[in-house]
């Protein structure tokens, strides 16, 4: 959608493109960022949600069975 062209950034995209993959909800747009995560990034979220909003890194880190650095 955009793109390099002599040193400058241009939009190769029409306003119809951009509003076709223009998320209609909140939860969509989350959806998808959660889908770019790697699965270890994803299993990381999965377990810090289960957490609650505060939480001890190492109590996600030993529910997962990793070491923390």
């Amino acid at each position: 959608m955009i793109r390099e062209v002599d040193g400058a950034w241009q939009l190769s995209a029409t306003e119809g493109d951009i509003r076709s993959h223009q998320p209609e909800t909140v939860r969509q747009l989350i959806d998808i960022q959660i889908d770019r995560l790697t699965p270890g990034e994803q299993r990381i979220l999965e377990a810090a949600s289960a957490a609650g909003a505060e939480f001890i890194c190492g109590a996600v880190a030993h529910a997962l069975e990793l070491t923390v650095r």
